[in-house]
């Protein structure tokens, strides 16, 4: 871990900005519209506010509703919007073959997640076996220190002790571990290149990550291999985590 002390740029709270990211990510997971008064409720945010979010990001086809009921659910400008991060040539689409090719070969699920910060993770590729007994989903928005990216982020990402300190205190583990064992597997973690997590972010499944740098020696991404515990032991920790390194290499390439 390190106790770099150099100071993240200051951001000043925009609440119409939070507040519309908001309300997509709440319509995102929503497996049924919503009306104004239940987005509102959910969200925290005065009825009126919402409808004139809501009026504005419909404007600009983010949202649409019913016009019988009134109820909103994301449209076809969300998808317009993420065209542009799917095209040829970004890392989501250049380490698909690559996450396939490892998932193929043992058996398990492989992703890549962007690091944002300390603050969260993001999936935004995924590849798994057929069948697989643990899979990924691409969008999934994860804490930045948990599971096997966390020791990683933790490990290379260049984070002061307080501010990783804060940040474990707020996680939420299946199967906990103190702050004190934790900080021995992110020790464990920077000596050998990759972060192992078993049982404590998910029982029962076992994951795998190494980072990938940018341009600039800072923390991007982080590559992962996630299976039962039965398939890691079956394959060995070892040998999984030679593959994710390798995995980690051949995307740095492609970046």
């Amino acid at each position: 871990m390190s106790t770099r002390t150099s100071k993240s740029p200051v951001i000043r709270a925009v609440p119409a900005v939070t507040r519309s990211i908001a309300i997509l990510r709440l319509l995102g997971k929503s497996k049924e519209p919503l009306g104004v008064n239940e987005i509102s409720r959910r969200l925290g945010i005065v009825p009126s506010t919402c409808l004139h979010i809501l009026r504005v990001l419909k404007a600009e086809e983010l949202v649409s509703a019913d016009p019988v009921s009134m109820r909103y659910q994301l449209d076809g400008g969300v998808l317009s919007l993420a065209r542009s991060f799917l095209r040829p040539g970004s890392v989501s689409v250049l380490s698909q073959p690559i996450l396939q090719g490892a998932a193929t070969e043992l058996g398990l699920t492989a992703s890549l997640a962007e690091i944002v910060g300390a603050d969260h993770a993001v999936v935004i590729a995924a590849a798994r076996a057929n069948p697989a007994r643990f899979h990924a989903e691409v969008g999934t928005r994860l804490p930045a220190m948990i599971g096997a990216l966390g020791r990683c982020v933790a490990a290379f990402g260049g984070h002061p002790a307080d501010v990783v300190s804060s940040h474990f205190k707020a996680l939420h583990w299946e199967d906990p571990l103190t702050f004190k064992e934790w900080l021995k597997q992110v020790t464990q973690t920077k000596k050998r290149g990759y972060a192992i997590d078993q049982d404590n972010f998910l029982l029962g499944v076992t994951a795998i990550a190494a980072p990938i740098f940018d341009g600039n020696s800072e923390l991007k991404y982080c590559v992962s291999c996630a299976g039962t515990n039965v398939q890691i032991d079956r394959i060995g920790r070892q040998t999984v985590g030679q593959r994710v390194l390798e995995m980690a290499d051949s995307i740095t390439q492609k970046m």
